[in-house]
């Protein structure tokens, strides 16, 4: 992994990679973490895929959040007492608990089932994906295939 920076006219720019005529830089925290030169690159593959890497585990952890505060929030309901007083406040934030941890496991789930397009970047030694939503919603697909397809092998699916 190399995190020299090469000055070059960047073509394509998102929040995770710029793509330029020497290579494709990948960045991470707002610096270039590897560069890769279009000679180190076995080929590219353009396919649409989920968004984040661990989408079946998240999807798994949101399914059991969801199930455990559902069981907690209906097992919690048959035991509220509705009459509410100054003095209920606690309890009363108490019994919402559930329902809080069932919208954030139903945020997990949307999340975890999101697709995008992504750019599989194969080397010969590591394989990149990075998610190119931000090229995609400004509809500059076509203009980065036919970069890409003069400078490395492009599979596009």
């Amino acid at each position: 992994m190399s995190s020299r920076i090469i000055e070059g006219v960047v073509m394509f720019k998102t929040s995770y990679l710029t793509i330029d005529e020497h290579g494709i830089n990948l960045i991470k925290n707002h610096v270039v973490e590897t560069h890769i030169d279009y000679a180190g690159i076995k080929q590219i593959t353009i396919t649409k895929s989920f968004m984040i890497n661990r989408w079946g585990w998240v999807l798994a952890i949101g399914i059991l959040v969801l199930a455990g505060s559902l069981i907690w929030g209906v097992s919690n309901i048959k035991v509220f007492d509705f009459v509410f007083r100054t003095s209920n406040r606690g309890y009363f934030m108490f019994q919402m608990i559930p329902w809080i941890l069932a919208l954030g496991s139903l945020f997990l789930i949307y999340t975890s089932l999101q697709k995008s397009k992504v750019l599989i970047i194969d080397t010969y030694n590591k394989r990149y994906q990075v998610s190119i939503l931000e090229i995609e919603k400004e509809h500059k697909i076509g203009e980065l295939v036919d970069f890409l397809s003069k400078r490395t092998r492009l599979l596009f699916q």
